[in-house]
């Protein structure tokens, strides 16, 4: 596995939306891979694989509605590029946009959506990329992992829907599941638990203290080990897609 240098854009919320939580090299990780997959297929995005897409080449003209919204790291990253203030939206509410919205099912249309950015539950990914299809009157672009391209189950889908471009990222993506402090406490408590009466039970109550305090934490992001791509979908008709890269 190979790690780009590229520099990734700074935010102000951190490195995945969450208050305080950044990504200095320098400092201590708390790694957060491997948990079980998250109910909703929830992951955290970081803002810096939006913007650094934004910034390669690909246009948007018109209103931008984000129907998976999650905490507003797309939307966020949309305004800080584009300067855009994108619609939002969520069937689940994690304190941005408008939630209780079925994208898949009783999604309503009130205004004009030119172009939908988002980054669609995997598990229901088609069926997400087929409404927005419907929907959108310019573009569609959704953040995948590059593996969606495979499968012999896909097939009868690309070939009636094959995506104009495909934007490979040149770094992995780390993508924890959105409740991943609620995990990390939890995860810091039973380890306080387990080494009760012990010399390093302080040890893990301070980790314990750390994670708590959203400020001090610090998650390792930019170790990803999954390869994600833009997948971009437009109103031309097109037999293969390019690739390209950010």
């Amino acid at each position: 596995m190979t790690d780009e240098t590229a520099t990734a854009p700074s935010t102000t919320a951190g490195v995945y939306g969450l208050p305080g939580i950044t990504a200095e090299p320098d400092e201590q990780f708390i790694k957060a891979h491997k948990w079980a997959r998250e109910a909703n297929d929830w992951y955290l995005d970081p803002p810096w694989v939006t913007e650094a897409f934004l910034r390669a080449g690909e246009q948007f003209n018109g209103t931008i509605l984000d129907p998976c919204c999650g905490c507003g790291n797309i939307p966020r990253a949309i305004k800080a590029v584009l300067g855009v203030d994108a619609m939002a939206s969520d069937l689940i509410d994690r304190g941005y946009g408008r939630t209780g919205i079925d994208f898949a099912g009783n999604f309503a249309v009130e205004d004009t959506i030119d172009n939908i950015i988002f980054n669609p539950p995997f598990k229901h990914a088609e069926a997400f990329v087929e409404r927005a299809r419907q929907l959108a009157r310019f573009k569609v672009a959704a953040l995948l992992p590059l593996s969606f391209l495979e499968t012999e189950g896909r097939a009868g889908f690309f070939d009636k829907t094959p995506p104009a471009r495909v934007w490979v990222s040149r770094r992995r993506v780390s993508m924890p599941p959105g409740d991943l402090k609620a995990k990390l406490i939890e995860k810091a408590e039973a380890l306080c638990q387990r080494h009760i009466g012990t010399d390093q039970n302080q040890h893990f109550r301070d980790e314990l203290d750390r994670t708590r305090n959203t400020d001090a934490v610090t998650i390792k992001g930019d170790r990803g080990y999954k390869a994600f791509a833009w997948f971009v979908w437009t109103r031309q008709e097109c037999d293969y897609p390019q690739i390209r890269w950010f």
